[in-house]
């Protein structure tokens, strides 16, 4: 009598592991191990990125947002309270009740030319608009959720044109400068540092990175260091912007600040007086 033979399989097993969770199951087959390890990492993305289990559905992008999204990204990104403001009035009354995966590229698209056709609105808040919902789309698909693309991306962003062309006549700088010497203060300095704006053509940074080592009353010219261009470059100094700066830096130190509040702090921002003076002498 011959002996049965007993057949001996062999099992794969396949473990993915992620922050402590781990998740399990056996194969015989090697393709089937490599197909099943993905699909645990995902899972377990899901689930402990989102707090959503393999049996629950997908969320709506309203969900996404405010429980996820906004959550883990708000300790981020700067101005975080204009991020919120574009994605209540304009992604959410249109895409919001939809599941993630829902979201067409022709949804986006629709959502772009209410934007651009909205009275008052530009390609710049289009712009910001569909530049946020691509990047929430982006963690959505990074954190776990089956999206095949990120329909976002695949429209164009609309350009704009940042540039001022307009220019202020002499009378128009004149009537402005006028309303900065009335308020003028020690804290605000908002007569010279228009002064120096509209007399030089130094934009604000500049301005405030001015010190006093770089003043050449002798010479008469300013020299103007780290700009924008990449370069330092020199501006001349009228009588008037001399005045204004012998004035302000009596008594500092050669690496001092031009541009201080009294308490020795520099300016990193323009004055809040500035709006309002904008405002009474708008052209």
């Amino acid at each position: 009598m011959k002996k049965s033979q007993q057949l001996i399989k062999e099992y794969i097993v396949v473990q993915a592991k992620y922050k402590g969770k781990r998740k399990s199951v056996q194969t015989t087959s090697l393709k089937v191990a490599r197909e099943l390890e993905a699909k645990l990492k995902t899972e377990l993305l899901r689930e402990v990125k989102l707090g959503i289990k393999n049996d629950e559905i997908i969320p709506t992008l309203e969900e996404f947002y405010y429980k996820t999204y906004s959550k883990r990204m708000k300790g981020q990104l700067k101005g975080w309270r204009v991020v919120d403001v574009y994605f209540k009035n304009w992604i959410l009354p249109q895409l919001g009740r939809l599941r993630i995966t829902e979201i067409s590229v022709e949804k986006v698209e629709q959502l772009k030319q209410e934007i651009l056709e909205k009275e008052g609105k530009s390609a710049r808040t289009a712009q910001h608009v569909i530049a946020l919902l691509r990047a929430c789309l982006n963690k959505a698909r990074k954190w776990g959720i089956p999206l095949e693309i990120n329909p976002a991306s695949q429209v164009e962003v609309p350009k704009f044109d940042n540039k001022r062309t307009r220019f202020l006549s002499y009378e128009e700088a004149a009537l402005l400068l006028k309303e900065c010497k009335k308020r003028n203060t020690k804290r605000n300095l908002i007569y010279p540092l228009v002064l120096l704006a509209l007399t030089t053509g130094m934009r604000a940074g500049e301005i405030f990175r001015l010190k006093v080592q770089d003043l050449d009353f002798t010479q008469g010219i300013i020299h103007i260091r780290d700009t924008k261009a990449g370069f330092d470059r020199v501006a001349y100094m009228t009588e008037e912007v001399k005045k204004e700066l012998l004035n302000l830096i009596e008594g500092k130190a050669k690496e001092a600040y031009v541009f201080s509040t009294p308490e020795g702090r520099p300016f990193n921002a323009v004055p809040d007086v500035w709006k309002s003076i904008i405002k009474k002498t708008w052209f």
